[in-house]
């Protein structure tokens, strides 16, 4: 064989390899970033959907609990665990975009039942206790969605 038929032969495999790699490391690159950004969604989500079930879950407490004093504690634990979503809500604004009306609602309904509780109007007191357990749920499940749409 000659050199030609020997470059006829070599240059399209080479050429092909070449192609491949540079597809392959293009391809690799893109899903990389996808997936980053992935991770860095489910984690936000998560973060919130952790601390709505927590308050959930104090809720339920609240049902349970016997005396004033242990109602009482019960809501300023609900109360702490709502202010802690605020941090997670402003380090992930762009992802929560969609949920962040729901969660200022949220936040402004424990500040009104917090006032009204410490004005003495326990009715009133009481339904804003039950409004914002009902934006906590539709927070909870909206989040639930988007962790599942994934």
């Amino acid at each position: 064989m000659e050199i030609r038929d020997w470059l006829t032969i070599l240059i399209p495999i080479i050429c092909n390899g070449l192609v491949i790699f540079f597809v392959q490391r293009i391809t690799s690159s893109k899903l990389e970033r996808r997936m980053k950004t992935f991770l860095e969604k489910k984690d936000g989500f998560h973060k919130i959907k952790s601390l709505t079930d927590e308050i959930l879950f104090l809720y339920m407490e609240t049902n349970y609990s016997k005396t004033s004093e242990e109602q009482t504690e019960l809501l300023e634990k609900i109360v702490r665990t709502l202010h802690r979503i605020i941090p997670v809500r402003d380090s992930n604004l762009v992802l929560l975009s969609n949920h962040t009306k729901t969660i200022n609602d949220i936040i402004n309904k424990s500040n009104q039942m917090l006032d009204t509780l410490k004005a003495g109007d326990n009715v009133t007191g009481r339904q804003h206790f039950i409004e914002l357990r009902e934006l906590i749920v539709r927070l909870s499940n909206d989040i639930e969605k988007e962790i599942y749409s994934y």
